[in-house]
């Protein structure tokens, strides 16, 4: 028996695939997830160079600090001998002495024709803070006081040290030749500028870093003090 034409009811396979709304909102979630990993991304990466910049700044500080209290605690005017004042020049900003470190003829001793010894001298030296950096200088020149044909090197960066915060404060027995120190004579006293250097029994240092160097300031002190061990008095 034939079917008349028309009655027939004609199946359609559904189609497969996506709607463009569809498409949209899967393109919505996945830039959202998209963009919340990028920005863990970009925070760790932040977190990690700043730990990464301030451990540097911290370990560079530390370094400079130890290497300060050995060469100012080993000062000397004459090889073997105290005699004299080390310490040349002493403010809040930069101290210079007479040091022998990593000298090779630092235990050099020599007699002259009378059989007198003649101490080795020790090359002048010392430690200034400059524009939120410390700097070393040693004299390769001969020429009195730190000068262009000296040694220069920058042992720390990112200080903020200023007047409230000096590098270098120095601990001085009053010898009376100090009119500004307002204690007894033979009592000691505190002072950012000592007038009498012999009287300089220890010097106290402060280093002022910031650990977070172009961004917010996070600020930490490292304090330490050496004491002159051929400068002590009694």
């Amino acid at each position: 028996m034939l079917k008349k034409p028309g009655t027939a009811k004609q199946r359609r396979r559904p189609e497969a695939g996506l709607t463009l709304v569809e498409l949209l909102v899967v393109m919505s979630i996945m830039l959202v997830v998209t963009a919340m990993i990028v920005g863990v991304w970009v925070a760790l990466q932040r977190s990690f160079q700043s730990t990464s910049s301030s451990s540097e700044v911290r370990e560079r500080a530390r370094d400079a600090m130890s290497r300060m209290v050995r060469e100012i605690r080993d000062s000397s005017n004459r090889a073997g001998s105290s005699a004299g004042s080390a310490i040349t020049h002493a403010d809040s900003t930069s101290i210079t002495f007479r040091t022998a470190f990593n000298e090779p003829a630092a235990d050099e001793i020599r007699a002259d024709a009378a059989g007198d010894m003649q101490d080795y001298v020790p090359p002048a030296g010392g430690f200034y803070y400059e524009d939120g950096a410390l700097y070393r200088w040693r004299d390769t020149d001969g020429t009195v006081g730190p000068s262009p044909g000296d040694r220069r090197d920058a042992l720390a960066t990112d200080l903020v040290n200023g007047t409230a915060v000096p590098v270098f404060t120095y601990t001085c027995i009053n010898t009376g030749n100090d009119p500004s120190a307002e204690v007894e004579l033979g009592a000691p006293y505190q002072t950012a500028t000592p007038v009498d250097l012999s009287a300089i029994v220890s010097v106290q240092i402060t280093l002022r870093l910031d650990l977070n160097p172009g961004r917010t300031p996070e600020y930490i002190d490292l304090i330490s003090t050496a004491q002159p061990r051929n400068q002590r008095q009694t």
